[in-house]
């Protein structure tokens, strides 16, 4: 096994981290359990399934904490909140899109 040190900024993403290396920990042990022949298929529907939870989690921690830093300066119009939520809603019923600012 190798060791290797990764630095975190704050607990918040070493929580994340964690919780990625604890996520594919559980994919090895899926592709090692599966019966022969679903492999790919049960490794690749547990892959899907909790890559979007944990980039769900990612997301929401990373919005909350544009909130918080909103709520410091003081509000944003509303019309800008709105759009805002909009545009992640739809990305989020389009995996394939992403943002680029």
């Amino acid at each position: 096994m190798t060791e290797r040190k990764i630095a975190v900024n704050d607990s918040v993403e070493a929580l994340f981290a964690d919780k990625a290396l604890a996520m594919f920990r559980e994919l090895r042990q899926t592709a090692k359990d599966a019966p022969d022949g679903e492999v790919l298929h049960q490794a690749e529907l547990f892959a899907v399934r909790e890559g979007q939870e944990l980039i769900r989690q990612g997301l929401q921690s990373v919005i909350q904490d544009q909130a918080e830093e909103v709520e410091k300066k003081g509000r944003r119009p509303e019309r800008v909140l709105a759009e805002e939520l909009a545009h992640i809603a739809a990305e989020s019923r389009n995996p394939g899109s992403r943002r680029r600012d």
